[in-house]
């Protein structure tokens, strides 16, 4: 029987291969707000191009506000205590080098004012969270990048450090991820 031969040749063949797959930025953050309340202000569109720091949302901030306002008060308070404790200390001063008062006197007076100066720097941290609290009421986008067009609305309940507002991700570069098998996998 005739056989028909032809000669062998080597030579590099592309491999077309289709997947399908969903783009992505290299760098994505699902932006969520650090303090709860409902959302009342959107600044934004999904879709938009933002740049990093901008406002994205505004969270209601009524009882951030009354928390701050409680605070300062609080440190103004102590505040008040820690000059008077702090003038009677000088008073003292001037009483113990005559010897008109005991030791014991002068030593309490210094550890009230010693306590006293204690309460203030602590209303102080408690006036700096409240001032941050408050400041994180407007969210603020972390990187430079273009919103994903799915968002929350007006008037959603933003609950701290679990609410997804938005997602926000980089436009160049970017990349594919797709799925393939193991065996098209252990192929290449």
């Amino acid at each position: 029987a005739q056989v028909k031969a032809m000669a062998a040749i080597q030579q590099d063949t592309p491999l077309i291969f289709e997947y399908a797959g969903e783009v992505k930025g290299t760098n994505e953050v699902a932006v969520q707000s650090r303090v709860s309340g409902s959302v009342v202000d959107k600044y934004i569109h999904g879709g938009e191009q933002v740049s990093a720091g901008q406002a994205l949302y505004r969270i209601d901030g009524g009882n951030y506000i009354s928390a701050l306002n409680q605070a300062k008060a609080t440190l103004a308070q102590s505040q008040a205590q820690l000059s008077n404790a702090q003038q009677d200390l000088s008073r003292y001063t001037q009483l113990i080098n005559s010897d008109a008062i005991s030791d014991q006197t002068y030593t309490n007076q210094q550890q009230t004012v010693a306590a006293y100066q204690a309460v203030v720097e602590a209303n102080v941290a408690q006036v700096n969270k409240a001032q941050k609290d408050y400041d994180d009421t407007i969210v603020r986008a972390p990187i430079d990048g273009r919103l994903d067009v799915n968002d929350v609305a007006t008037g959603v309940y933003a609950t701290a450090g679990s609410t997804t507002l938005v997602t926000l991700g980089t436009v160049n570069p970017v990349y594919v991820q797709f799925s393939i098998s193991e065996n098209e996998y252990l192929k290449f």
